[in-house]
């Protein structure tokens, strides 16, 4: 249940608006956001080498926004609204969901089904470990990093909380905006 799902995943670490109160919009205007705990350095720095890694992305929005970073901020709207206190991992997963996707273009697998699956499972593999590199660069412990790198994975799909908490939010950004 929904309420399993946000005990499992729950974190003393809340995520804070630019105002400092509880914000669960993808974006702050005027300001970035940030993370009231010890550790909000490394979060933050994490965040900004996630969106740094998306800024390459050759596909741009209309209003001249690098697609992945759009989809990085529906993913972490979404799962803020699936998780209510969703922990800053989670969101960072939520980043990380397409991390660098646009690097491994789907014409570089074979055509079909098959190719299309093959495609997807070692993006899945690419994006993890990206994740993971990011979030070790930027000072999250490799433990925190490695439950990142699950979650991106999509290991553990219907077992894992954090896993499936990025799947619901994967499934949910599509049906809203494609």
């Amino acid at each position: 249940s929904r309420r399993q799902r946000n005990q499992q995943i729950a974190s003393p670490l809340r995520w804070q608006g630019c105002a400092g109160q509880n914000d669960h919009a993808p974006a702050c205007s005027g300001g970035a956001r940030r993370f009231d705990s010890p550790r909000m350095d490394a979060y933050s720095r994490a965040r900004e080498l996630i969106d740094t890694a998306h800024a390459p992305d050759p596909t741009r929005t209309p209003d001249g926004r690098a697609a992945a970073l759009v989809y990085a901020d529906r993913m972490e709207a979404w799962v803020a609204r699936l998780v209510p206190d969703a922990p800053p991992l989670l969101r960072l997963a939520a980043r990380s969901q397409h991390l660098e996707r646009w690097s491994v273009p789907r014409a570089s697998f074979p055509a079909g089904r098959p190719g299309y699956l093959a495609w997807r499972r070692s993006l899945y593999t690419q994006q993890a470990e990206r994740a993971r590199a990011l979030l070790l660069a930027a000072g999250v412990t490799a433990a925190e990093a490695a439950e990142v790198a699950i979650w991106v994975s999509k290991t553990g799909l219907k077992t894992n909380a954090g896993t499936q908490a990025l799947e619901d939010a994967a499934c949910l950004v599509f049906l809203e905006n494609e």
